[in-house]
């Protein structure tokens, strides 16, 4: 990921790389998918699932980008 600076008058940050891409493109599937949270099968493999959450399989999704499919799951509060 790379921060940095843009304008003139008004300087805002922006944040650029690969990582803000892929999330941009996993965060636009939870609306064809009718989720509110998706997450990455990269990001299921460091979390341990805490108590009041049901997580789900959506299955492996073509992201615009991205050379291989990324494993997605759904997560909801029971």
């Amino acid at each position: 990921v790379t921060a940095g600076f843009v304008g003139v008058v008004k300087k805002d940050l922006l944040y650029t790389g690969d990582t803000v891409n892929t999330t941009a493109r996993i965060r636009s599937v939870c609306h064809d998918v009718n989720e509110s949270f998706v997450l990455s099968g990269a990001f299921m493999s460091d979390f341990e699932k805490p108590h009041g959450y049901k997580i789900k399989a959506i299955g492996r999704i073509e992201l615009k980008g991205k050379v291989e499919w990324v494993k997605l799951y759904s997560m909801r509060f029971e």
